[in-house]
């Protein structure tokens, strides 16, 4: 049980805040555990760690994903119309994880392209790219004077030669939370 949870991680990392609390501090043992496992539970345990406090546990890094999309999402409010490098995505990251790969970036990159639209969200939607297309043509067919024309962004979201089936992300948007 212990190991399938990572609760060995959890148990060192809350005995070291423990340890490295001040005796001049007016919180007990018990308050700052349960401040510590509380912080765990909400997924607020990660902001400004070190990457390995990251990558330690699959729950570390859903949680810190978790991060990344309340702080990105702020950011993206047409999502279509935003679009960032490599360097500028990891300059994003560095306040939130100083020590975060940027060869983990460069490598979320090269993959953001292939992203499966059924099943992954653009930077600051709470629906898959995938959905939103098939929800926007659904709409767009059923409007009694839609426009013949579409714009460049609407058909960038589909993809070169895809079938509806599988859409595929804008290729100027390098990446997808």
């Amino acid at each position: 049980y212990m190991e399938h949870f990572h609760l060995d991680f959890y148990l060192r990392e809350a005995l070291g805040l423990l340890a490295g609390s001040g005796k001049g501090d007016d919180e007990t043992a018990p308050e700052i555990l349960g401040g510590y496992f509380q912080a765990v539970l909400q997924g607020e345990h990660l902001r400004s760690r070190q990457y390995r406090h990251v990558q330690a546990t699959p729950e570390n890094r859903r949680a810190f994903v978790r991060i990344l999309r309340q702080g990105f999402g702020q950011l993206a409010g047409d999502a279509d119309s935003l679009a960032v490098t490599v360097h500028d995505f990891h300059d994003m990251l560095v306040p939130m994880c100083s020590d975060f790969p940027l060869k983990l970036v460069e490598e979320a990159a090269e993959f953001a392209e292939h992203a499966d639209g059924r099943k992954h969200r653009l930077l600051g939607r709470r629906v898959p790219f995938g959905k939103e297309l098939k929800l926007g043509a659904a709409s767009a067919a059923s409007a009694p004077s839609a426009s013949s024309s579409s714009s460049s962004s609407d058909a960038g979201l589909a993809g070169q030669g895809s079938d509806e089936t599988e859409p595929r992300a804008p290729a100027d948007l390098m990446f997808v939370l």
